[in-house]
């Protein structure tokens, strides 16, 4: 950049700008200059060069290009002052789960992809305070905080590879790391729940049923005729076809239901648009599958619900031993042609005259899998029932490290007329040093990564399509003072 250029030009940011009309050219050479100059302005002709007046109307010009770039700095400035702001008060908060952790702790670890397709490691940490309180805090979204690991009791996980590999797993990472201490890891109650689902042998249901839904809805032509056929006949529901994805598992129930009210309309649809023929609409054996499979995963996705939220592992070890009991309850009425849990299947076999044997064995292997797969959590429910009820009298807690806390527990009379919601506060360090880690132990764990999914759904909304450059420190911001 050249001193003569002052008069029509300018330095700014690196860049050659022209003073009237602030565009700026690429390479800085003297031709480029004049041409840009004399093809677009008419100026010489008002304001001479190199006159006094020139030389005002420059200074004059470079004010104003100045006062316009002053004005958006501040902007920015201001800006980056509200994302410090945010961005310290997360740090202060990560500063103090870090510092202090209470008596101990158990994490919570879930990964998901945000919508720049970047992979978000999100980890929840639950503590125990010595006054026997818990508390949740969201810790981080990327695995660079420090904790003392020594305190650390369990670690929850959703069972992705990535987390439960036997060799470069996480989990086998951090027991093959010396810092880290015995804990104990959980795949998620809820996740594991699902899986159980999965063992029925229906995938022929979903697989045609899906694709008719997909037919239907998701092409506007023939979503707009489907609802038009709707609207003639006598339907309760003008809202067409759910669709189903597995990662949304309670939306498998909710899909079969519609579908299943729908099947008159969408068959009588079928044939009269000449779409694809689906033979199995015609098939007895395959309605009555369709109507079991829909009665079944309701049953499922009721416990679904009772598993979700925090602070819940002792309820959900109740949940899932109570699910399997009425299972087992289920079946023996099945077996009797009791109908009673299965509407469907009775409306089904109103019109037709099949039998339902084959369907006590799709119960008994779904449950099977409950117990292979709940085995971890059915060595803790001795611990679990003795914390609720410390002091039942045949408690099978034969261990040396406990037995003879519990039986100074169990005769200590000021303890026995104390409320049960302090009770475990009341167990000092010096008379009860083994029951008292084991009850802050048992408090501190986590049974699901419900928290993690929490986290992921505000993480959708926070960085959205329209915000997909969000960078890590401000989403991790956001969320902290999000949840």
């Amino acid at each position: 950049f050249h001193a003569e250029w002052e008069e029509v030009f300018t330095m700014s940011y690196s860049k050659r700008v022209c003073l009237i009309c602030r565009c700026a050219i690429a390479i800085p050479k003297k031709g480029n200059v004049e041409r840009h100059f004399q093809t677009l302005h008419n100026y010489d002709i008002d304001v001479p060069p190199k006159s006094e007046l020139r030389r005002r109307k420059v200074k004059e010009l470079k004010s104003q290009l100045s006062g316009q770039q002053s004005f958006f700095s501040h902007l920015t400035t201001k800006a980056k002052a509200s994302h410090r702001s945010i961005i310290s008060a997360s740090e202060e908060n990560t500063e103090t789960v870090e510092g202090y952790c209470g008596l101990c702790f158990s994490l919570q670890l879930d990964e998901s992809t945000a919508v720049s397709d970047t992979d978000q490691l999100c980890i929840f940490v639950w503590m125990v305070f010595p006054d026997m309180n818990a508390r949740a805090e969201l810790l981080t979204v990327l695995p660079k905080t420090q904790l003392p690991v020594f305190k650390l009791v369990s670690i929850t996980t959703g069972g992705a590879p990535a987390m439960v590999g036997r060799s470069n797993g996480f989990i086998a990472k951090c027991r093959e790391d010396d810092a880290f201490p015995d804990f104990l890891s959980y795949h998620c109650f809820m996740h594991q729940q699902a899986l159980c689902a999965k063992m029925l042998n229906m995938k022929e249901i979903m697989d045609v049923a899906t694709k008719i839904a997909c037919s239907i809805r998701a092409r506007p032509l023939q979503r707009r005729l489907f609802r038009a056929h709707l609207e003639k006949g006598d339907c309760d529901h003008f809202e067409l076809l759910l669709l189903h994805t597995d990662v949304r598992w309670l939306s498998r129930g909710k899909f079969l239901e519609r579908f299943r009210e729908l099947y008159p309309e969408i068959k009588e649809f079928l044939l009269v648009v000449k779409h694809a023929e689906y033979r199995q609409l015609s098939d007895d054996q395959w309605l009555l599958d369709l109507a079991f499979l829909t009665d079944l995963t309701n049953i499922l996705n009721d416990l679904n619900i009772e598993l979700q939220g925090q602070d819940k592992l002792i309820n959900m070890i109740s949940s899932v031993n109570a699910f399997k009991r009425k299972m087992q309850h289920v079946t023996s009425k099945l077996q009797r042609h009791d109908l009673t849990n299965f509407q469907n299947v009775a409306l089904e076999l109103e019109m037709q005259g099949e039998d339902t044997a084959r369907y006590t064995e799709q119960i008994e292997n779904c449950l099977s899998e409950f117990d292979r797969r709940f085995q971890d959590f059915a060595l803790l429910e001795p611990v679990a029932t003795f914390m609720c009820s410390p002091f039942w009298e045949d408690a099978e807690l034969n261990s040396s490290g406990v037995e003879n806390d519990i039986l100074t527990l169990q005769a200590d009379i000021e303890l026995k007329s104390r409320p049960h919601g302090q009770f475990w506060n009341l167990l000092t360090e010096g008379k009860y040093p083994n029951m008292r880690k084991c009850a802050t132990s048992l408090t501190a764990l986590f049974g699901s990564t419900y928290l993690c999914e929490s986290a992921f759904s505000h993480m959708k909304i926070i960085k959205s399509k329209y915000r997909s450059s969000m960078t890590d420190a401000h989403l991790e911001a956001c969320l902290k003072l999000g949840i």
